[in-house]
């Protein structure tokens, strides 16, 4: 048994009042000269015995009553099985996770059904810190002795949209409970406990209770989120439509309908209803038109009044390049026409600006250009060779054809060594096959190419193959096998291979509807600066920005979707210039360089953070607290902790020793004393 007041032990002292005053209050007898009483002194024989068995039953009573209110008093707790110490030490590991901030209808957040936990834990007494399940850890509370009163900052706690790290939160909040020296080592962990499973968790030690104490709604609420936003195309062109692809979850509910709005550059480009089901993620496509070249800010939000508000908006940066500059360069005049009609089919404003060199590219044209597209290259020194290569590596784009006019051996000797292919293998392989597999998922391809049937199925009747090599990827293969089109990539640019020249004698390529499209997606692919989405970064980790502005000075700043302002940090690695860690809110940051605007960048929610429903209980470590209605959890803490008080069992008890006193000490005695005797 252990007391929780032992400060009233002296109490214990009240147990001999009774006994004291049943001594003091004892009878004197005085001898009294009287008559022959033979009769009656046998009669005061049988009535003495039984008034000092009462007396004693009286002084029993009394002294069980005052001994079971001090004990009550003393609060006298019985150990079970689970029980620990008075003594303890307690670090909760609190979730401040961006799905705290859901509600259940119109019921409170379950951050604040949190606080009111945090309350009920601070009562509980011990030493109490608070470890929050994040990565950083800045927002800890250290261990203080805990009280009555409850402190400020629980209602200071505030969430925001980073994610949930509860294996980090846990490794330092083992580190806090291992220097301590309480009898008691207890983690509260204070969750919803929703969306998935951590993938791993520390070890326990033995030396450490964990337990977990929900604060989320019973049920799933009803929420609707947006998940992602994608481009059908992955490559963005001024003037043409792009098709976004839209995914939203639907969670707590069969079937929803909900109104989507879609703002590109600020402007609204679309809207409109969209219906849900709660059994899987629905994607839509939406045609857009992309806007002139340049960044542009991209939203899809939802007006819906559901669970949680963060996730019915999500952003995006669209970039849109400017029209790349193509240089064309090669032996075969005829390719270069054909490329030059691709690249360039009217006047229109996103048309490739297109230099034609003849020959061996010049290094000043290189300069001038995003990308060399050689057709049929002659036999070239190993210094142009070299000279086309670091153009690629320093994020340029290489397109080589076939060609009649091509040494194989020259050839593989120079530009193909030097690009990490391996030399030609075979020279012009007879028969006719048509296109077989290609990478759907790759951004020069992706919806260009989708369903068959869109573009009647190109043909090759000649081809110089290559060695692959080490790191290259076949986007497009033949029938029967072998590539139609390799891809390797050299330090920030690629370099594409076609194993045919284009004419009709090679391949029937350029007469199909696949020809001028891809040749054109291709060109902006190479140029570099065009996957749509721009890279997203989840709230709470670091946003850089890869490229240094053409102003960059000295002061450089960030601005959060709330407005917000602070400096940002010149980053020492290199190819990136600016970063922050302050990502805690989803929406587009802002990098403002010597008071002008020079980047845009996206930060976007955890989509783990809205699914809403409870994790199973059997894959999350330690026991949860449940509490019953009518019982404080600080209560409960304290039983685990110390064991079950028995103070009320003891109030009974005295209540009971006193009426049963009071009962006794009313009776009186029959016989003489009600009317005395006859001598």
């Amino acid at each position: 048994m252990t007391f929780l007041n032992t400060g009233l032990l002296f109490g214990l002292a009240l147990v001999g009042v009774p006994l004291l005053l049943h001594l003091l209050a004892r009878r004197r007898l005085r001898p009294v000269p009287f008559s022959t009483l033979t009769f009656l002194e046998k009669i005061q024989i049988s009535r003495t015995k039984k008034l000092r068995l009462r007396q004693w039953l009286l002084l029993l009573l009394r002294t069980l009553a005052v001994l079971f209110l001090a004990l009550a008093f003393l609060r006298p707790a019985v150990r079970g099985l689970a029980a620990g110490s008075a003594d303890s030490e307690t670090a909760v590991l609190l979730d401040l996770s961006a799905s705290m901030a859901a509600r259940d209808g119109h019921s409170i957040s379950s951050l604040e059904h949190a606080r009111d936990a945090l309350g009920e834990i601070w009562k509980a007494g011990g030493s109490v810190g608070v470890i929050v399940a994040d990565r950083e850890g800045a927002r800890d509370i250290p261990q203080s002795a805990a009280g009555d009163e409850s402190p400020g900052w629980i209602d200071a706690l505030a969430t925001d949209g980073r994610s949930q790290d509860p294996a980090a939160g846990l490794v330092r909040a083992l580190n806090r409970l291992k220097n301590g020296d309480a009898a008691l080592k207890e983690i509260l962990w204070v969750s919803d406990f929703t969306g998935s499973a951590p993938d791993s968790l520390p070890l326990i030690p033995s030396g450490v209770v964990l337990r977990r104490i929900p604060v989320g709604p019973e049920k799933t609420p009803e929420n609707v989120s947006v998940q992602n936003i994608r481009a059908t195309g992955a490559l963005a062109r001024p003037g043409t439509e792009n098709g976004l692809d839209v995914s939203f979850q639907l969670s707590g509910a069969e079937a929803e309908t909900t109104l989507m709005v879609i703002t590109l550059a600020g402007r609204k480009v679309a809207e409109g209803q969209v219906g849900l089901k709660g059994s899987k993620v629905s994607d839509r496509v939406i045609p857009v038109r992309m806007p002139e070249a340049g960044t542009h800010a991209l939203s899809v939000e939802i007006e819906d009044e559901d669970a949680l508000a963060l996730d019915n908006r999500r952003t995006s940066v669209l970039v849109v390049p400017p029209p790349p500059r193509v240089l064309l360069a090669g032996s075969d005049i005829t390719a270069l026409r054909t490329l030059q009609l691709a690249l360039a089919p009217g006047s229109g404003f996103n048309a490739a600006k297109v230099i034609v060199r003849p020959g061996p590219p010049r290094a000043e044209d290189l300069a001038k250009a995003d990308v060399l597209m050689l057709a049929a290259p002659e036999a070239m020194s190993e210094a142009q060779a070299h000279e086309i290569v670091e153009f690629v590596a320093n994020g340029g784009g290489l397109w080589l054809f076939a060609g009649d006019k091509i040494d194989p051996a020259a050839l593989s000797r120079t530009l193909l060594r030097d690009a990490g292919f391996g030399p030609i293998i075979d020279v012009l392989r007879p028969g006719s096959v048509p296109w077989g597999e290609f990478d759907r998922s790759h951004p020069a391809l992706a919806g260009l190419l989708a369903g068959k049937g869109r573009f009647e199925t190109p043909r090759v009747g000649k081809r110089l193959d290559v060695t692959p090599g080490k790191g290259t990827h076949m986007l497009i293969g033949l029938v029967g096998g072998g590539p139609f089109l390799l891809e390797r990539s050299v330090g920030k640019g690629h370099i594409w291979w076609t194993p045919c020249a284009l004419s009709g004698r090679w391949t029937d390529w350029p007469t199909t509807g696949a020809f001028a499209p891809m040749v054109q997606v291709a060109a902006t692919y190479l140029a570099g600066k065009a996957q749509l989405p721009a890279e997203q970064v989840l709230c709470g980790q670091v946003l850089r920005w890869r490229e240094r502005p053409e102003a960059a000075g000295s002061d450089a700043e960030v601005e959060d979707p709330l407005g917000n302002r602070f400096p940002a940090v010149s980053s020492v690695e290199p190819g990136i210039a600016w970063e922050t860690s302050a990502t805690r809110w989803p929406g587009i940051y802002k990098l403002w360089v010597d008071g002008k605007m020079t980047g845009e960048a996206s930060v976007v929610l955890d989509p783990a953070e809205s699914r809403l429903d409870r994790i199973p209980e059997s894959s999350l470590p330690g026991h949860a607290i449940r509490v019953s209605g009518g019982v404080r959890l600080a209560d409960t803490l304290r039983q685990l902790r110390v064991g079950r008080e028995v103070s009320v069992s003891l109030l009974v008890f005295a209540l009971v020793m006193l009426v049963a006193e009071s009962l006794l000490a009313r009776e009186r005695p029959g016989g003489p004393e009600k009317g005395g005797g006859h001598a």
